[in-house]
């Protein structure tokens, strides 16, 4: 990996004085006050003061900042790995992304990047959490839908008081599918409803949605068979539920969580392939950014 490649090669071997040269020059003329002092023990740098130093652009980073950012990140992974190989060590790589890093701030339920997208960039969990979601095929989903469908017959048709999940769901599938069918008719017949008749077809479509939205919710967190399908993933806090569902079916296979100090991305700048993923947020989370242009 070369991180900004113009300024490892004129730091060299004999850098101290030649490093603080370089930094000073990317720095602005009248730099706001330090978030973190060279004073400061760089045990004393807090997750807040990150935030504030990432926050800032790398013109206005002070050096003390750049090392706070540094020690901070020292046991990432990525970072770690980096740092096993003294020819790294000597050109200041780990140090050259904290002075690129850009922060970055997810709700619960965002999607940070989606499969077989281009790789802009690559991330590393400040605080928070996300989910890593592979794309089903189409012949899987469509296993999964005739599976859905049996277990809606199983349980209309078993023992239990009131409405489950599944019957909730079983309520809304054919109007839904009839509502669908009639979206994709052309603007001429759509044109013949009276304005009345129209609205209130869409009106019972939203209804019809947030009750088979409300049903899959229920589905994914209360049935046993699965509760563990979602790996955390916050229904209520997703924009676009049909991105993630297909009816009743779940359209990705989760493949994990990554926490606080994880760093997800990197395979895609380093291969220059689509992502393979899908990665949302499962709780608010803040992340250090180091884009493709700073990474190549």
């Amino acid at each position: 990996m070369e991180v900004a490649k113009e300024s490892i090669e004129k730091m060299g071997e004999d850098e101290p004085e030649e490093e603080k040269r370089e930094l000073k020059g990317c720095q602005a003329e009248r730099r706001p006050s330090s978030i973190y002092s060279e004073q400061e023990p760089l045990e004393h740098v807090t997750f807040e003061k990150v935030v504030g130093i990432l926050r800032r652009s790398a013109l206005e980073r002070s050096i003390p900042e750049v090392l706070a950012l540094e020690h901070y990140t020292s046991d990432v992974p990525f970072f770690a790995r980096m740092n096993a190989k003294k020819t790294n060590v000597n050109a200041h790589l780990h140090r050259q992304c904290c002075h690129v890093m850009t922060y970055r701030y997810f709700p619960a339920g965002a999607v940070i990047f989606r499969a077989n997208s281009a790789p802009d960039a690559l991330y590393i969990v400040l605080r928070g959490a996300v989910g890593v979601y592979l794309p089903k095929d189409r012949d899987q989903i469509k296993r999964e839908k005739e599976q859905h469908a049996k277990h809606e017959v199983d349980d209309r048709n078993g023992p239990g008081k009131g409405r489950s999940a599944w019957k909730l769901l079983a309520r809304t599938t054919m109007p839904f599918m009839r509502m669908r069918a009639f979206t994709r008719q052309s603007a001429a017949r759509a044109s013949e409803l009276r304005g009345e008749e129209l609205g209130e077809m869409k009106t019972q479509e939203a209804h019809r949605e947030a009750v088979r939205r409300e049903a899959v919710r229920r589905i994914y967190t209360e049935d046993p068979r699965y509760a563990q399908v979602l790996g955390g993933l916050p229904l209520k806090a997703l924009t676009d539920f049909d991105e993630f569902f297909e009816e009743s079916v779940f359209r990705f296979t989760y493949n994990g969580t990554l926490g606080i100090g994880s760093i997800f991305g990197e395979l895609g700048l380093a291969r220059n392939k689509p992502r393979a993923a899908t990665i949302v947020t499962v709780e608010e989370t803040h992340l250090a950014v180091i884009s493709k242009e700073d990474y190549a």
